[in-house]
């Protein structure tokens, strides 16, 4: 066994172990035998490397730290005891940037994982449909980008040890043919054993959503002081207004041309007051009783903002109705200044089609629960809670993250399984059915450890039911999280050398 970068080879004394899981490659620390190389020998940081087992390589890695251990003046021998970061880790250190609309399957392959195939790394699967996307990435790791499509669009992407990319379709995956059995006819080659085991989570017929904004209709209409209808009020009463005076909503409305759109389609109804999708509508009077109007509305993909409204903190504040932005979310608009030189005398109404209401949300399997009543409690709930981590959904994305959660979730044994085989051919996401030894199910591959000692090579593969509860959404998704956005900025390309700089300048919206 031995470790190669450049042109320098070096023995690997310790043995090693290759974790493969849904979510990323590891590998331990290796121990390399540095005798007699001299200090131009040393690696440098991010190099790649290659574990070469049999003139074979088994893994592909960049160096991450390295250190020379204790010498001392009478030692011979000198060992170096290596870090190194797996090809899939690289999507953390190279940056992608993508504005505008894309066909998904061509913005991976040919922007977002170019940097990637550039150094080697070979695409073997990509199975997307074909779809438009808006996207808004300057300058994000290649990590963030794919973690963030892969949620809005519903695939798992992997990198394996040997700078294969994989991209899969989340619903053809688990809806496929199993690729391997293991019944009375079918045989896994390698394999030593099957421990099934039953996980706490692999039940549940309520899901609670908590820490989460809903999209969500708000309107309040009012006569005199009175409000004569309402929900999810911006306003809890009415009001004058006179110039340099604040408005603070109680909810923070999304200005984001496809979260209004998704958030009126969200609720049906849309607004009571307006046809087109409608972030803000406000009217109301002056004290001379002339009427005024704030009416923002979307018209064919473009956010229209009316001649009185402006935004606050702009270099012209000249019109009556200053929006206030949320000091992070440059894409929430929190509040109103009045700008204008009359005096507000009272709102008749304002709306939104697209607040942000703090939510508890629980969605119910009544006929689960039904069920279970009185054989494993007397109610048969078993509830389940998500933190949402002040994440932004609609009511029907909840519904459909509590549904994958339940559908076909059971109480039987075979929940998860660890294998043990001195072979194996299986893949992270592979599928598998097993009809043996109390176990009846369909399995998806998520783990992968390869174990090498004394010449030998172990693994231990562990799956999970592929109807489980903590499914592909949380086992073969990346994590994201909520950017803000509606940003303009001058994007600068320099290229540098000893002998001069070269420029090049493009501007990004």
């Amino acid at each position: 066994m031995r470790l190669k970068y450049g042109n320098v080879e070096l023995k690997v004394y310790n043995d090693y172990s290759i974790t493969k899981s849904s979510q990323n490659v590891t590998i331990n620390d290796l121990s390399l035998d540095f005798t007699n190389h001299p200090k131009e020998d040393l690696p440098q940081k991010y190099q790649e490397v290659q574990l070469i087992d049999n003139d074979e390589v088994t893994f592909f890695g960049y160096v991450d730290d390295y250190d020379l251990g204790e010498m001392r003046e009478k030692d011979v021998e000198i060992d170096l005891n290596i870090t190194l970061l797996s090809p899939m880790k690289l999507t953390t250190l190279r940056t992608a940037t993508a504005i505008g609309n894309y066909e998904l399957k061509e913005l991976i392959s040919d922007i977002i994982l170019k940097p990637l195939i550039d150094d080697g790394f070979t695409i073997e699967e990509i199975e997307l449909g074909t779809k438009q996307v808006t996207v808004n990435f300057l300058s994000e790791t290649i990590e963030r980008c794919l973690n963030n499509l892969s949620n809005d669009h519903n695939f798992w992407w992997f990198i394996d040890e040997n700078k294969k990319i994989y991209i899969r379709d989340l619903e053809l995956m688990f809806k496929g043919e199993s690729k391997y059995r293991y019944d009375d006819t079918h045989r896994i080659n390698g394999l030593m054993y099957i421990k099934p085991t039953v996980s706490s989570e692999n039940y549940a017929n309520v899901v609670n959503f908590k820490n989460v904004r809903v999209y969500s209709e708000s309107y309040v209409s009012f006569a005199g002081t009175t409000i004569t209808n309402e929900q999810n009020k911006l306003i809890d009463e009415n009001m004058q207004m006179k110039q340099g005076d604040i408005l603070n909503f109680n909810h923070p409305i999304d200005i984001t041309v496809k979260n209004i759109i998704k958030s009126k389609e969200s609720h049906k109804t849309s607004s009571i007051y307006y046809f087109d999708p409608c972030p803000l509508s406000i009217t109301g009077k002056y004290t001379d009783n002339t009427k005024f109007e704030v009416y923002m509305y979307v018209s064919e993909n473009q956010l229209i903002i009316p001649n009185n409204v402006g935004f606050d903190g702009s270099n012209e504040n000249t019109q009556d109705f200053l929006l206030l932005r949320d000091s992070f979310f440059s894409n929430l608009i929190v509040g109103i200044k009045y700008n204008g030189t009359k005096t507000i005398k009272q709102f008749n109404s304002i709306n939104s089609d697209s607040a942000l209401v703090w939510t508890v949300n629980s969605v119910y399997n009544d006929k689960a629960i039904a069920d279970k009543r009185n054989v494993i409690s007397k109610s048969g709930i078993i509830e389940y809670t998500i933190d949402m981590k002040e994440s932004w959904h609609t009511l029907q994305e909840l519904r459909e993250i509590a549904i994958s959660y339940m559908k076909n979730n059971s109480l039987e044994l075979d929940g998860e399984i660890e294998m043990k085989m001195d072979a194996c051919e299986m893949r992270v996401g592979d599928l598998i059915y097993i009809n043996k030894m109390l176990i009846n199910n369909k399995f998806i591959v998520t783990s992968i450890q390869s174990n090498y000692y004394s010449n030998e090579l172990e693994y231990v593969v562990k799956c999970k039911n592929a109807n489980m509860l903590n499914n592909f959404i949380d086992v073969f998704r990346g994590k994201t999280e909520q950017q803000t956005t509606e940003k303009s900025y001058n994007y600068f390309i320099t290229h540098y050398s000893e002998e001069e700089i070269k420029e090049v300048h493009e501007v990004v919206q």
